[in-house]
Order: C-alpha cells, then structure tokens, then sequence
C-alpha cells in the first residue's frame, strides 16, 4: 500500500541484510523474481529512490493495482488460508472474519485495496489457479532434491 511492493517473503526467496556491528537491518536480497511485483513511482515517492528496471521488465508494474494479485497470492492464498485451515478456522469462516477486521483496521479508507478486497459488492479477487496452471503445464512440482517431477 505504501511502498508499491509485493513479494513472497519466506526462507528461499528473501534474505535479510544486517550491518554485523550494530546488528541494524540494511536491506533485503529478493531471489524469485516470479513472486515479486514493483510499482516504481509509488516506491520512488515512498523511499526517494528511483530504481532503473528494464523497459517491460517483468516484476514492474504500470499501476499499483497490478501488484494487488501477488499480493493476495503470496500473503492471502499461500500463508493466512493455510494458517486458518490448520487452524480449524477456515470453513465456520472465523479465520476470514479475523483477516477482513485486521485488514479493515490497516488498510485506510478510500485506498483502492479497501474498495477491492473489503467492499460488500467485490466478489472477485484476481489470483494464481493452480489447476489451470497445472493444466497449462506452467506449473512444476519440485522433488526432494529439487528435481522437477512432471
């Protein structure tokens, strides 16, 4: 919302930089470029940098819109909804009334994320399919030792 910026942040594609004296965080290395999503002006206006990405380049963005999805898939679709389901809160819908008061409570009104994930007439939110991934052969499962099972 802020920043412009999605991205799956777990152990294989994110690596936190810290200065080793002061034990400061510094920034982050991103590894999987396929899950992250930048809307350069919005991140230009909130950190004063202005990165140069390649014309096209394919975690840029021409809206902050266009970084919403990710942001669902990777926040939403693989961590909360697992979270609820473990936490046997995902079908009596306690688990999603928790995420919708929590998200209703950061996100500020009149943002387009409120309109899009919180309104009473959004019904549809744009995400990754795994079946129609998995169908168009764009998805690959990853054995043991990181081979690819097909």
């Amino acid at each position: 919302m802020e920043n412009g910026v999605a991205f799956e942040a777990h152990a294989q594609n994110i690596l936190g930089r810290y200065d080793k004296e002061t034990g400061l965080l510094l920034g982050f290395i991103f590894r999987d470029l396929g899950g992250l999503r930048i809307h350069p002006e919005t991140l230009a206006a909130s950190t004063g940098i202005k990165f140069k990405f390649l014309p096209g380049h394919c975690v840029t963005t021409d809206t902050l819109e266009e970084v919403y999805p990710k942001f669902y898939h990777t926040f939403v679709h693989n961590h909360i909804q697992r979270l609820c389901r473990v936490l046997g809160l995902h079908y009596n819908g306690k688990g999603w009334a928790m995420l919708r008061n929590h998200m209703a409570s950061v996100i500020p009104p009149g943002h387009a994320l409120r309109a899009l994930w919180l309104d009473e007439g959004s019904r549809l939110v744009e995400s990754k399919c795994l079946l129609r991934m998995r169908m168009k052969n764009s998805y690959r499962d990853v054995g043991l030792f990181g081979s690819a099972i097909e």
